[in-house]
């Protein structure tokens, strides 16, 4: 549903196909309106409680599924402990303990 914000005289109407939302409005409150009504079309639900920071994997941090821990600092699978680690580069190979 398209939300449209249209000038009258010096207010502002907010209206969507469905029927007019807000007239005679400010800008700044045509623009919170139409961000709630376009959040509530894509799934939103208003609990009255604030936003909360987004943290860690949900933000876009890689994760090591291994350990669980971020971010992800190695190449490649994890080698054991004690076993040479091969990083491969696009010039050479480069062999060494880790």
């Amino acid at each position: 549903m398209p939300v449209k914000i249209r000038k009258t005289d010096s207010r502002y109407r907010v209206s969507t196909p469905g029927g007019t939302k807000a007239k005679g409005t400010t800008k700044a409150k045509a623009q919170a309106q139409a961000n709630l009504l376009r959040g509530v079309e894509h799934g939103w639900k208003p609990t009255g409680k604030k936003a909360r920071k987004v943290k860690g994997a949900a933000k876009g941090m890689v994760v090591d599924p291994i350990t669980g821990v971020g971010p992800k600092r190695h190449v490649g699978p994890v080698a054991p402990v004690g076993e040479p680690q091969v990083v491969r580069t696009t010039r050479q190979t480069v062999t060494g303990r880790k």
